[in-house]
């Protein structure tokens, strides 16, 4: 098919995203603001166009085909685009802002931190639609990004690749948490004291994030206990109350957890590395207006993870 016979349009683009959001034609036809009939005719135009069903049933919805997840994202990617050609930063107006943004979040954040960014987003947006995707420590973040399954990530990384832009949203203390009746709780730790604990851990831990922080302030704990091994950090703060367990966080999760579990948080008594909370994105949508958007609203959120003394840093790295 050479390039001017190409029946696609951006307007059959979004009907076929939002068929494929909504799972049925009559929702979708609603949202578009068109009858059932049509949007049923624009359906048939592109499995016609495409050479597959797109859509299929499945007891009582309509499902995506693969072709059509992967069309899906591109399509998305292409709406985008084609926004960023007509509009000028002045005239972006987020009410009219009618896309999914996909919000990668570290397993060392917690989602607590997110909830003032969501209700923001919904009053400003409230046809934008939100992804919260969890981001393991192995999580191929910049391919992610780079073909659009993530727009925008937050967490704490020891090396953020090349490729990505950044920006250092705050600089917080780490501490431990541990449940409210432990030694720690009454007695401030010594280094000695929290080389001896027994510690959470991931598997294979040296390159986890606190694992990395606990070993640059000296504590080398070659005989680490390890009858414990954390696949899942935000399961971590539930397995610790009752126990004498001790698990290394950034200030933020450590209070916003203890804040919903009978959990102590403990400072550290001697010199101990800062972590840095990041905010990442792609240069392929470094100028997009809806992610310079979303960008601003991550940025302005509410850091109660700063412990008081903290250094918050909104410069660009």
């Amino acid at each position: 098919m050479r390039v001017l016979d190409n029946p696609l349009t951006a307007f059959n683009l979004r009907v076929l995203c939002t068929l494929i959001e909504e799972g049925n034609v009559t929702n979708a036809a609603r949202r578009l603001n068109l009858s059932q009939p049509a949007t049923s005719l624009i359906l048939k135009q592109l499995r016609d166009i495409f050479r597959d069903e797109l859509l299929v049933r499945s007891g009582g919805r309509m499902v995506p085909t693969d072709h059509a997840q992967a069309l899906y994202r591109t399509a998305q990617h292409v709406l985008s685009e084609l926004n960023e050609l007509i509009l000028r930063p002045e005239e972006f107006e987020p009410q009219t802002l009618d896309q999914t943004m996909t919000i990668g979040v570290a397993e060392t954040v917690s989602p607590g931190l997110l909830g003032t960014v969501l209700r923001q987003a919904s009053l400003q947006a409230p046809a934008a639609r939100f992804v919260l995707q969890r981001l393991p420590a192995d999580f191929d973040l910049e391919g992610a990004m780079a073909n659009g399954a993530v727009d925008v990530a937050i967490g704490h990384w020891l090396q953020m690749p090349v490729g990505l832009k950044r920006t250092i949203l705050a600089e917080e203390e780490v501490v431990w948490l541990v449940d409210c009746n432990h030694r720690f709780a009454h007695s401030s730790p010594s280094l000695e004291d929290l080389s001896g604990a027994r510690h959470l851990m991931a598997p294979g831990g040296s390159a986890w994030l606190p694992s990395v922080l606990e070993t640059a302030a000296g504590l080398q704990r070659t005989a680490r206990d390890q009858r414990i091994v954390l696949c899942d950090y935000l399961m971590a703060p539930h397995l610790l109350p009752g126990t004498d367990l001790v698990l290394t966080a950034g200030y933020g999760f450590a209070t916003h957890h203890a804040g919903l579990l009978p959990l102590s948080v403990i400072k550290c008594p001697f010199p101990y590395p800062r972590s840095q909370l990041t905010m990442a994105w792609h240069e392929r949508t470094d100028h997009s207006l809806a992610q310079k958007w979303v960008r601003g609203l991550l940025s302005a959120m509410p850091l109660y993870g700063v412990a008081p003394g903290s250094e918050q840093m909104r410069a660009t790295a």
